[in-house]
């Protein structure tokens, strides 16, 4: 507790967090001009910015989020402060839970925002806990992959060019087959997503939200895991990223 306290500290100095919420409340913006702009839509209903949004964060999120989670470590790496973790007891793993921890409470409190300015315009109170937790879901994805990269690499931009290589290649992998979509499980080309738009479109009744979403939380658990174990494959580069 006392080390992810440290982390928040560093993170509220840096204004991390003031500058995450922003880049999520751009994304709603940017998907309201792609509604208006590209889509000609006039008459913009909550469905459709609720999807346009979505479809933001599916899309671009790699590219908006990519180097402002990278740097969170690139930092620690190029200032060589690995010892000084390492003098207050962080293993590796623990370095990058922690870092983990920290960002995603910069998730969540930029998805409760991005939320709130879809939801409440349109006085959709009672699917505020949809939007939420879609959002989150893709975000604690993210957050779990670029991380994974930013511990592996201390170089930033070969960090910020190998998570635009996954998730592109993901992209291409999951073509495939119905199977290979689980590596871009988020992209606007999967199951989930169109399962996400025939419930907004009443095509499907969902009786329950936690039914609903599980899904999502169930996939970025098995994600967590498998980044763990590659942290813990790879724990001897953070030593040497920090010389």
């Amino acid at each position: 507790m006392v080390r992810m306290k440290l982390e928040m500290k560093r993170a509220v100095r840096n204004k991390f967090y003031i500058i995450f919420t922003l880049i999520n409340l751009l994304n709603v913006l940017l998907g309201y001009i792609l509604l208006v702009t590209i889509d000609k839509v006039q008459n913009v209903t909550f469905q459709d910015m609720f999807e346009s949004v979505y479809t933001v964060y599916t899309q671009f999120g790699t590219l908006l989020f990519s180097a402002f989670i990278i740097m969170q470590f690139y930092v620690d790496y190029k200032e060589k402060n690995i010892f000084f973790y390492k003098t207050l007891g962080f293993s590796e793993l623990r370095y990058y839970l922690t870092k983990v921890g920290m960002i995603l409470l910069a998730t969540i409190i930029g998805s409760a925002f991005s939320s709130i300015l879809v939801c409440v315009p349109y006085a959709k109170l009672g699917m505020l806990p949809v939007v939420f937790l879609k959002i989150e879901g893709v975000m604690i994805y993210y957050t779990l992959i670029i991380s994974t990269i930013g511990f592996i690499f201390s170089n930033f931009l070969v960090a910020f060019f190998s998570s635009f290589f996954l998730w592109i290649a993901g992209i291409v992998v999951s073509a495939g087959s119905p199977f290979m979509e689980y590596f871009a499980y988020y992209d606007a080309s999967t199951t989930d997503y169109h399962h996400l738009i025939s419930y907004l479109d009443g095509k499907i009744e969902i009786t329950s939200l936690l039914h609903y979403v599980a899904g999502n939380y169930v996939y970025d658990l098995i994600v967590f895991l498998i980044c763990v174990m590659v942290v813990l494959c790879l724990r001897r580069r953070w030593a040497k990223n920090g010389i």
